[in-house]
């Protein structure tokens, strides 16, 4: 009986341990559950946050979206307004064609195909105009009296007349063809020279080629549209007499509205002038300006440092809060600590880096709180602004000054040496 006595008061006694540190974690729990709901403001202003942030993501969103709509619009924009200059282009180029064409007593689209030819066959095309100019005159002349051009044309076996008659291009395929036969280099080179003149040289990429050559190439290039009809070239240059027109009608506006305006602008230059003169003049209420300009740069000086000031203000709030709220985390988390060692065996610690988080959230507001201070304390930036305009002003008078004290002892000098030079 006595053994059994023993069991039970040794069952009472740990009973009664085991019940006591129950109530102990019991009030531990109890006290982690009111801190844990005294964070719940902080962790709904935290997520009032979040939801500020996606607020900001999405209107970034929106923004990058008109972004890219205004960069589409902006390449519409470059490519009609590439259209516009290569149709004007192409039309005063396709005019300008069809003009020489009528000169040279051709079509604009046999023009543009051998353009072409003599293009690919290495010729200066840009010299084109001048070369069937110079055949033309030179195959009439040929054809009216005995000259060099007209002799080394009979070597060939051909005619001047009759290659006047059908045209510089087609006189050239003509020649072509025959001086193609000549297979000696050096004399092929001297009868172009004989007919073309100094340009001869330069067309022997295409005289080399003969008139097969040229019609093949002249072929291609209809085939691709680079030799228009001949409805297509007066089409174009209808269009580009409307385009000279509309440019001479706006410059005749043009006239008209600076003819209407002058008067107002008269009015308006005198009016500038006579304000000019009267009253202070304009050096003051330049110098007015100017001094509103400075006043105005130190306001935004000032709204500058007022805004960093309110900056640190809600940035040492913020760390307060943050700093409390993890605090309160590590105080549960030392109550869940005891509870969990108060197990036989069993001894933990996970809070020592909120601990860390906690003193770092200190120091941040402690800074903050002395960056807050200090921009609201220090002088105000309008302060040095105004120094910095007023030495200006003061060093331009201070020259203003020297430079008249100068004038007036130089023009002293002046009266004394001509009176001594009278009295000499």
């Amino acid at each position: 009986m006595a053994t059994v006595g023993i069991i039970d008061i040794g069952l009472r006694a740990n009973v009664e341990n085991f019940t006591k540190n129950l109530g102990k974690a019991g009030g531990s729990l109890a006290a982690f559950v009111g801190k844990a709901a005294q964070g719940l403001p902080s962790i709904g202003s935290v997520m009032a946050v979040v939801g500020v942030g996606a607020a900001k993501l999405d209107r970034s969103i929106a923004g990058l979206s008109r972004q890219f709509i205004g960069m589409g619009t902006s390449a519409v924009s470059a490519v009609t307004s590439g259209l516009k200059a290569m149709t004007i282009a192409g039309l005063g180029a396709v005019d300008a064609t069809g003009e020489l064409a009528d000169k040279l007593g051709t079509s604009g689209g046999d023009l543009a195909a051998f353009q072409y030819a003599v293009k690919l066959t290495g010729g200066p095309v840009e010299m084109l105009p001048e070369i069937l100019g110079k055949l033309n005159s030179t195959l009439g002349q040929a054809a009216q009296a005995a000259t060099p051009a007209g002799a080394a044309l009979k070597r060939l076996g051909l005619d001047a007349a009759t290659l006047a008659k059908a045209g510089p291009i087609e006189a050239t395929k003509a020649i072509a063809d025959k001086l193609a036969r000549i297979e000696n280099p050096a004399a092929r080179a001297a009868a172009a020279v004989a007919i073309f003149g100094e340009q001869g040289s330069k067309l022997a990429g295409t005289l080399k080629v003969g008139r097969d050559g040229i019609n093949a190439l002249e072929a291609e290039a209809r085939g691709l549209g680079v030799a228009l009809s001949d409805i297509d070239y007066a089409k174009a240059a209808e269009a580009n007499n409307a385009i000279d027109r509309v440019h001479t009608t706006i410059g005749a506006i043009g006239n008209q509205l600076a003819v209407q305006l002058a008067p107002y602008v008269t009015a308006a230059a005198n009016q500038f002038v006579d304000m000019a003169k009267s009253g202070e003049g304009m050096g003051p209420r330049v110098s007015k300006s100017l001094g509103w300009v400075g006043s105005a740069l130190g306001a935004v000086a000032d709204s500058t440092q007022y805004l960093q000031a309110a900056f640190y203000g809600i940035s040492t709030v913020s760390s307060k809060v943050f700093g409390a709220l993890v605090k309160a985390i590590g105080w549960a988390g030392k109550q869940l600590e005891n509870l969990i060692n108060l197990i036989p065996g069993m001894n933990v610690s996970f809070t020592d880096s909120l601990d860390a988080i906690g003193a770092h959230f200190d120091q941040l507001v402690d800074e903050n709180f002395a960056a807050m201070k200090d921009a609201w304390t220090k002088d105000a930036p309008s302060a040095q602004v105004a120094s910095f305009f007023k030495g200006i002003e003061d060093g331009a008078n201070k020259s203003a000054e020297a430079m008249t004290k100068a004038g007036t002892a130089t023009r002293g000098l002046g009266d004394e040496l001509g009176q001594t030079a009278a009295k000499v």
